[in-house]
């Protein structure tokens, strides 16, 4: 079968390439393999799959619109029938080993048997049935042990005073399945607990990491751990910007649509965005701006 690797997101736009995949029975029982090969030449095999099996990190080179970049990934064989009419293959994201990092090059050198940030995407996999909570966790498992990996390497590198790290997966995660973490808006009980296992394993991940880089960092460090915001599942929804419109802080032009109103900018003094967030429509600083600078601690007061 030829696998066309497809990443239309991806930071670097990559020439079309593919791969060829040969399923094997190898002992006359039934298909019980996979090689992943550059060509329809089973001795260009790169990788050898069992079914549940992860291949080791492998490392290529691709054609993109910014030159040959190279990138590591992994792959993990799903899913192989006997009969050989079911298979599947997860490959991760490719992560890149240049262009994210200053000094550039700083990715590629270092050592570890994770993956540079190869989450992206595998969220949206998980909730569209694509792969399994096991596979999610183990792709979540690759990125906080490499970073865990490049922070102590970093600090046994160079000198440091402060030292700063983000980690995505709990903010990814809740947007993908907090309503199945939620006892409230799971749609059983079997989904409820599975996902309450995952959210404690994604966390006894990030334990794992930060334990690495707090040993690291020594006995006379200050450890600050924090988070940007919460998070909390889709109960009862909160129309902000019909509060907005019903206190006059937010004017819709009559004449539109009213399912898909067009705001009046020369009388809106605030906006909402998403699901949550205000924002005040400040002079000087929006393109239509209404809000004078000394008036927006006001207009601050009257939103609250």
């Amino acid at each position: 079968a030829e696998l066309r690797l497809q990443y239309p997101r991806a930071r670097f736009k990559m020439v079309e390439k593919s791969w060829h995949l040969l399923a094997l029975d190898s002992e006359g029982k039934g298909f019980d393999r996979v090689l992943i090969c550059r060509s329809k030449d089973a001795l260009e095999a790169f990788a050898v799959l069992r079914p549940g099996g992860w291949t080791g990190i492998l490392r290529e080179s691709f054609e993109t619109d910014q030159g040959v970049k190279e990138a590591v990934f992994k792959c993990k064989l799903l899913e192989l029938s006997e009969d050989g009419k079911r298979l599947k293959l997860y490959v991760t994201a490719l992560c890149a080993l240049d262009g994210n990092s200053y000094p550039e090059g700083l990715t590629g050198k270092i050592r570890s048997e994770g993956l540079p940030l190869p989450s992206w995407g595998v969220y949206q996999a998980l909730n569209l049935g694509w792969v399994d909570t096991e596979t999610f966790l183990e792709t979540t498992e690759l990125e906080h042990l490499w970073l865990a990996d490049a922070a102590t390497q970093l600090m046994g590198s160079y000198p440091w005073d402060l030292f700063i790290m983000h980690a995505h997966c709990p903010d990814w995660a809740y947007h993908a399945f907090a309503n199945k973490i939620e006892p409230k808006t799971a749609k059983d009980e079997k989904e409820n607990a599975l996902f309450q296992g995952v959210e404690l394993s994604f966390y006894q991940s990030l334990d794992r990491m930060i334990g690495k880089i707090i040993a690291k960092a020594g006995e006379d460090a200050l450890i600050v751990i924090v988070s940007d915001h919460g998070a909390k599942a889709t109960t009862k929804r909160l129309g902000v910007g019909e509060i907005l419109r019903q206190a006059g802080l937010t004017v819709y032009k009559p004449e539109t649509d009213p399912s898909k109103p067009e705001i009046n900018w020369l009388k809106t003094k605030a906006i909402y965005q998403r699901s949550s967030y205000v924002y005040v429509n400040l002079k000087g600083r929006d393109p239509d701006g209404i809000v004078e600078p000394e008036d927006y601690e006001r207009v601050r007061d009257q939103i609250i």
